[in-house]
C-alpha cells in the first residue's frame, strides 16, 4: 500500500511540474524531443551487437535512450505510457522480422520492417501530439 501511495505522489508531483511550465517552453521541448528522438535509431545502430537479433537490440537501445529523453524534457508523466506502447509495438515488429529473416527473403522483410516502423512511429507521434494539445488546452 505504501508503494502505491508513493507512486501516486510521484506521478502527481511530476504532472504538477509540467503544469508549472509555460506553454511556449512546453512546445519548444516537444519540438526538441521529437528532433532528438528522430536521431536515436542512428545512434543505436553502431551500438547494436552484430548478431541475428540486431533489430531487437536496436529497439531496446532506442527505448532506453527514449526514456532518458522523456526525463530530460519532463514528458515522462505525460507520455511514458504512449512511448512504452510505441516501443512494445516496435520490439514485437523487430522480433517477428528477426524470426522471418532467419527463414525467408531478407530484402522483402527489411523493406516491410522499414515501412512498418515508420508507420508506428508516425502514429505514436500523432497520438502524443494530440495528448499534448489536449494538455495545453486544459492549461488555458
Amino acid at each position: 500500500m505504501k508503494n502505491i501511495i508513493l507512486s501516486f505522489l510521484i506521478i502527481i508531483f511530476s504532472y504538477s511540474t509540467i503544469q508549472a511550465k509555460n506553454i511556449d517552453e512546453i512546445v519548444r521541448n516537444w519540438k526538441d524531443y521529437n528532433r532528438e528522438y528522430s536521431k536515436l535509431e542512428q545512434k543505436c545502430i553502431p551500438l547494436a551487437i552484430r548478431s541475428n537479433k540486431k533489430l531487437m537490440d536496436i529497439s531496446h537501445c532506442v527505448w532506453r535512450k527514449d526514456q532518458i529523453l522523456l526525463k530530460k524534457f519532463d514528458f515522462d508523466p505525460l507520455f511514458y505510457h504512449h512511448a512504452y506502447q510505441r516501443y512494445s509495438q516496435i520490439f514485437n515488429l523487430a522480433k517477428s522480422s528477426t524470426i522471418n529473416l532467419l527463414n525467408g527473403n531478407r530484402d522483402r522483410i527489411i523493406e516491410n520492417f522499414s515501412i512498418n516502423i515508420v508507420t508506428i512511429e508516425d502514429d505514436f507521434q500523432e497520438l502524443m501530439k494530440q495528448e499534448l494539445i489536449n494538455f495545453l488546452s486544459d492549461k488555458k
